[in-house]
């Protein structure tokens, strides 16, 4: 992927070069809208161009399949259980609360406030919007703590408006149960 910048004085000129393989064609989407935001709020871009490198066969994602992919649904039924008390587009300040089956380390609430932060970060780039134009963004709520030895929370400084989200934080818990400690319950409140 290469991203070459409008402004002056980097016009035209290549800004950053990213590789990377194996990466699910819903990633791209996010990485396309968060560019698309960082457009209208930051720095205009002039391209964006995602090739392959390389002469060894590869599969070939075309732009459509990027540009109309929508993130990964959430597992339909994850391996803990999903407490959500009332309709997420009603909550106004959702709390995320992760239990866990047993205390955590050190290292892995750390891992855990890590993910729950880059999830916070990717909301407030917009990159779970289902538009390229431009959107409000909220700021990152940044706030993870132990509730408990066992149990994680995090509120939220507002309710993220890109419904997908959700989708990305329970697929993040699925992730984290496998990983690192059992989830007893998800809640998000």
């Amino acid at each position: 992927m290469k991203i070459q910048s409008l402004v002056k004085p980097h016009a035209g000129a290549i800004n950053a070069i990213v590789e990377h393989t194996g990466i699910d064609a819903g990633a791209y989407r996010v990485l396309l809208n968060m560019l698309a935001q960082n457009h209208y709020v930051n720095e205009q871009l002039a391209r964006v161009y995602l090739g392959i490198k390389g002469e060894e066969p590869r599969k070939v994602v075309g732009l459509d399949s990027i540009l109309y992919r929508r993130c990964a649904p959430h597992a339909d039924s994850p391996p803990f259980v999903l407490y959500i008390p009332q309709p997420l587009e009603e909550n106004e300040q959702p709390v995320i609360r992760i239990e866990f089956a047993r205390n955590l380390s050190q290292t892995e609430f750390d891992f855990v406030a890590g993910s729950l932060q880059i999830w916070d970060d990717i909301i407030a780039s917009g990159g779970f919007a289902d538009t390229f134009d431009r959107i409000d963004l909220m700021e990152p709520s940044g706030e993870c703590y132990m509730l408990s030895p066992n149990t994680v929370e995090h509120p939220c400084d507002g309710s993220p408006d890109q419904p997908v989200a959700y989708d990305a934080l329970i697929n993040m818990a699925i992730k984290v149960n496998a990983t690192y400690c059992p989830i007893v319950v998800l809640e998000i409140d």
